[in-house]
């Protein structure tokens, strides 16, 4: 009598759809036509349908005797298969028999290891298996001995790790584990479906295995990495290795430390790549583990400064560290060339703003091109009020007159700079600067310099007068022939109004006649009635102009968003939200729930009080439901 063990395949292979590759899986087809078995699908829904497990098992239903006769199959891929069916059946001592009988005269070393693999689902037989790893036997025979031994263990079914698990495996079963870097061994063992490459990799085949086990996975990481320092395993697996010896084990198994030691003696190791993986595997170590022993490891990342191949690395570990001994190499960056590497590094380095910024200053002072200046604007613009003292520097390059080519980009990047420094930057000559930019040429700079000026506490009568200008310019407006303009800087100038609200009432002449305005501003109508609510309240003519507009655009979910920011103030939208939400689709859906936001708005609307009768005369504050945004400026 044989049983199919259908859970230990699904604990090896992942859950619900997860398969091996498709080698495998043509196989395992071609195995079960053979038998005149028949893979039928259940009729289970697709996330708890185990497609995998259940096609295995329509070749294992035609039963052990069935296989076993198919073991004497010339072609060996029809042998490999059907030991992995058998790896994952139960059955008596002739079972056991029978599998190692088949051994000495298999000739595929693949098939070698699968009948090992099966013969270990015995547990009378590992005593004979843990004697195949000695070093007398050849290696694909030690390491499928080794595998089956690890393959057949049951230590996934508890939550919790004991880290003791696996100190039964001996060390030379952990050693023949170690031998899929052979080439003799690597190749048999892609052959199987435990590590197919379209699926898996030979190293994490045995990998995954030990990870329940402790003991056995912490002495195997162990070997790997001496392995790795001979030059015995391709440096090709160098990141693996060293990612599984200091995060993949048990931090607390009292071989686990010295683990973290032999990764850190792998950065004086003569090949860059194991340097490299190295360096990597312990920066990571330490910015992402709770372990205490990490912290331990940044002097041997700051000596990795010095290593021609790892600076970048290792500075980059210590800026996130903290550690001030970043500061010397940050500031040399600063007075060369300043690249995507330079600008993450410096993006990190607030906590050294005060030290750098000599140097900051000294290259704004210098002279950069755009390039780099763009660059070096994203690291700095967050550094905050550090940045008051590089006051006079921003403020030159935002000047015209010093600058009168600069990007949009890095005028965006200098207002945002500026305008994060708040009242502090309110000088006379910033603010000069500023409106100077603010009523040039470029309508994408100007509303960059009005953000700005709004953000160090610009009057607000100005800000509005500023943005009215932005909209009156644009060169969609004037008299002048010309070509196709883009209405993008008049909906930037309504964002703007919008966050000012009834303080920007004058704006309401300027925005009804936006509304009234046909070809490319009827692009942005929605956004422009929205910013009418925001700035007048007025209702009535925002919901008839989103109504208007949902009739319109493809797709309305702005429009619908809108209007459920509205809240109960837009009441008289329900009765065309009612015949939408009867339809199909997203729109359909989206009116639903913009209906129901609304409705409990009213509902809400009289017990509201205090601060929220600012938000209009409702005094309402919509409720989110599933396809709003979180926040109001993301509509926006």
């Amino acid at each position: 009598m044989s049983y199919f063990d259908w859970q230990d395949l699904v604990e090896h292979f992942g859950s619900m759809t997860y398969e091996a590759g498709s080698r495998t899986v043509e196989a395992i087809d071609t195995l079960t036509d053979d038998l005149g078995m028949a893979y039928v699908p259940s009729d289970l829904p697709d996330t708890i349908r185990e497609d995998w497990a259940e096609r295995v098992q329509a070749a294992a239903d035609a039963g052990v005797p069935a296989l076993l006769a198919r073991l004497d199959h010339p072609d060996p891929e029809m042998r490999r298969i059907v030991t992995f069916v058998l790896a994952y059946m139960d059955g008596d001592e002739e079972l056991a028999a029978a599998l190692r009988a088949r051994l000495d005269p298999e000739s595929d070393p693949a098939t070698k290891v699968g009948l090992l693999a099966a013969l270990a689902r015995h547990p009378g037989e590992h005593a004979f298996l843990r004697a195949l790893t000695a070093a007398a036997h050849p290696a694909v025979t030690r390491f499928g001995a080794a595998f089956g031994l690890v393959l057949q263990r049951k230590e996934w079914f508890g939550d919790d790790k004991d880290v003791t698990s696996g100190s039964d495996l001996d060390d030379q079963t952990i050693d023949a584990l170690t031998l899929f870097v052979r080439d003799e061994v690597e190749e048999p063992l892609c052959e199987l479906a435990w590590a197919e490459p379209e699926w898996n990799s030979t190293f994490h085949a045995v990998s995954e295995l030990l990870r329940w086990i402790p003991d056995a996975e912490i002495r195997w990481a162990a070997r790997m990495l001496d392995l790795l320092r001979s030059g015995e395993c391709s440096n090709e697996w160098a990141d693996n290795c060293c990612w599984k010896a200091i995060k993949g084990v048990h931090p607390q198994h009292p071989l686990a430390e010295p683990l973290g030691r032999q990764v850190a003696d792998l950065l004086t190791h003569p090949d860059p790549t194991l340097r490299k993986a190295a360096l990597e595997n312990i920066g990571s170590w330490i910015r992402d583990s709770d372990d205490p022993a990490a912290a331990g490891y940044v002097d041997r990342v700051a000596a990795a400064l010095s290593d021609p191949d790892l600076p970048a690395i290792a500075l980059d570990v210590l800026v996130e560290c903290g550690d001030e001994r970043c500061v010397p190499v940050l500031r040399r960056l600063l007075s060369l060339p300043i690249d995507e590497t330079a600008e993450k590094l410096l993006s990190g380095a607030a906590p050294f703003a005060d030290a750098l910024l000599p140097a900051v200053r000294a290259r704004l002072v210098k002279g950069i091109d755009q390039f780099e200046l763009l660059r070096l604007l994203g690291a700095i613009t967050t550094w905050g009020e550090p940045m008051r003292a590089a006051l006079p520097e921003l403020t030159a390059m935002i000047t015209p007159t010093h600058s009168p080519e600069l990007w949009d980009q890095n005028v965006m990047r200098l207002c945002m700079a500026i305008g994060r420094l708040g009242a502090p930057a309110a000088d006379p000559a910033t603010v000069e600067a500023l409106r100077s930019v603010a009523t040039g040429p470029s309508l994408h700079q100007r509303l960059w310099a009005i953000s700005a000026l709004k953000a160090i506490g610009h009057p607000t009568d100005h800000i509005v007068t500023l943005l009215l200008g932005v909209i009156a310019d644009n060169p969609a407006r004037s008299p002048e022939p010309g070509g196709r303009v883009s209405t993008f800087t008049d909906a930037m100038a309504c964002d703007d109004l919008c966050r000012l609200g009834p303080s920007a009432g004058r704006a309401e002449p300027v925005l009804r006649a936006l509304l009234d305005e046909g070809g490319e501003t009827a692009g942005i109508r929605s956004k422009v009635a929205w910013t009418l609510w925001k700035v007048t309240h007025d209702a009535q003519t925002a919901v008839q102009v989103l109504l208007e507009q949902i009739d319109v655009v493809d797709r309305p979910e702005h429009e619908l968003g809108y209007l459920s920011w509205m809240g109960a103030a837009a009441e008289s939208a329900l009765t065309v939200l009612d015949v939408l939400r009867e339809g199909t689709g997203a729109t359909a859906r989206q009116a639903g729930f913009t209906a129901a936001a609304i409705r409990r708005a009213i509902h809400e609307a009289p017990q509201q009080t205090g601060a929220e009768a600012d938000l209009g005369p409702a005094g309402v504050r919509p409720l989110r439901n599933p396809d709003e945004p979180d926040r109001e400026e993301d509509i926006l």
